[in-house]
């Protein structure tokens, strides 16, 4: 029996491949947070500017003020609990 063989690579080469493809997934991850952080705030922008184009009545019969859209946009995009009933409803007909 030889004692003296020299040890396989194939040990090292997986360790190797597993230690790039974790850092492959790692920045993929983070690359895909930061896509969706920049659409989420893409998104809160475009309805913010459509909210301001509202005018007093119409939100006087939606039950909002102006100082409610950041609040409200929170609420429906589920980043904070939700409080508001009509969020509840929004949600369970499948809209924002």
């Amino acid at each position: 029996m030889n004692t003296n063989a020299t040890p396989s690579v194939a040990p090292i080469l997986s360790s190797q491949r597993s230690v790039i493809a974790h850092g492959w997934h790692r920045l993929l991850n983070q690359v895909t947070l930061g896509w969706q952080a920049w659409r989420r705030a893409r998104r809160l922008k475009r309805d913010e500017s459509a909210f301001q184009r509202l005018d007093a009545a119409a939100l006087r019969d939606l039950g909002m003020s102006f100082s409610e859209h950041a609040s409200y946009w929170a609420e429906a995009e589920g980043l904070v609990p939700m409080t508001r009933e009509r969020v509840r409803r929004g949600r369970r007909q499948g809209n924002r």
